[in-house]
């Protein structure tokens, strides 16, 4: 009977999901509810768990970007329409989560779990609106573990593009300064989208630095730039310099040199240095995280350097602190109707 209680619940989630009213997901962004019986959470759980565990900040203790949290598989009516949601079915197992398996997934997919061939599936928008669903499905947790393992990096991209686009939403939703970012291009030919409640806090034309940023949590911003290409601060120990030289310019914030990681990335376009640590007061019992981003931009014959600040010693500050980079990835040098259009 319960079974066909839950068949009966499945399909009509699954028919409000094709249907043009599906309800918007909910639940907190950077929470991932992992619904599983218990025996398959035991095999997959650490798994899981490294997919995502790494990705973070110290603050100084660290504070991941994501949290798993873990629920019995008979909750799926409580969760289903929740924004990160994953799924492990054992197929060898006539249960819920073999149910969920075969009412979602086309035959030949589901056949190639059953075989072991493909073990994860990635649905958007499977019960609600702003859904990512991962379904992990199979009946050899030895080789799901190993797929798992294998594709750590794309999931968590996969839940971190998702949540990077809804963090752009809540920064930029009516909350603009479109004056103050055409202000900034054609005083410096380069500009940022900002936010609504964005300061000016200090502006020094002579030394190419423009600092911006607001309070609760506080959260700053700085432009350093120089003309051509300077190869030093591409370096570990040139970008320091810089980050410390900059700290004057905030009124003694330096860096600890002791907590620093660097690696080179994409900063939209350009390839850049990325530095991260903490930093500390020269004058005051305060500190917290920073990141800086050396690269040069070949239209302009610039090299830049940006650099984030976040000081809020009382909450999780992952998510104001994930926003201010996906502010700072809006910089442009080159004139563009998508940052300036209405």
């Amino acid at each position: 009977m319960k079974q066909n209680i839950f068949i009966l619940l499945l399909s009509i989630l699954i028919l409000s999901g094709c249907s043009q009213q599906k309800d918007k997901s909910k639940g907190p962004y950077d929470v991932i509810y992992v619904l599983s019986d218990e025996i398959t959470k035991e095999k997959v759980q650490t798994s899981i768990d490294t997919c995502f565990s790494k990705y973070g900040i110290n603050t100084p203790s660290f504070q991941p970007y994501f949290y798993t949290k873990y629920y019995s598989i008979d909750k799926f009516k409580v969760f289903a329409k929740y924004k990160n949601l994953i799924v492990v079915a054992d197929l060898n197992e006539d249960g819920i989560g073999t149910k969920i398996a075969e009412s979602l997934l086309p035959e030949s997919q589901y056949n190639l779990a059953l075989t072991d061939s493909v073990n994860i599936f990635s649905i958007n928008d499977a019960f609600a609106r702003d859904q990512i669903f991962i379904l992990i499905a199979g009946k050899n947790f030895e080789k799901i573990n190993k797929t798992i393992f294998q594709r750590k990096s794309w999931l968590f991209l996969k839940f971190n593009k998702v949540y990077n686009n809804r963090a752009k939403k809540i920064v930029y939703n009516k909350r603009e300064q479109k004056g103050q970012t055409r202000h900034l291009f054609d005083k410096y030919k380069w500009t940022f989208r900002v936010p609504k409640k964005f300061i000016t806090l200090k502006e020094l034309p002579d030394s190419n630095f423009v600092w911006m940023g607001t309070a609760m949590p506080y959260r700053w911003i700085s432009v350093n730039w120089e003309d051509g290409l300077n190869t030093e601060v591409m370096t570990p120990n040139g970008l320091m310099a810089r980050r410390q030289k900059i700290g004057d310019y905030y009124d003694g914030i330096k860096a600890d040199s002791t907590l620093l990681g660097h690696y080179f990335t994409k900063f939209n376009e350009w390839d850049a240095l990325r530095m991260n640590g903490l930093w500390y007061s020269e004058t005051q019992i305060k500190g917290g995280p920073f990141i800086t981003y050396s690269f040069y931009d070949d239209y302009s014959d610039r090299t830049f350097v940006i650099d984030l600040l976040i000081f809020e010693p009382s909450e999780k500050i992952t998510d104001f602190f994930r926003q201010l980079d996906i502010t700072a990835k809006t910089f442009i040098t080159q004139y563009s109707d998508d940052i300036f259009k209405d």
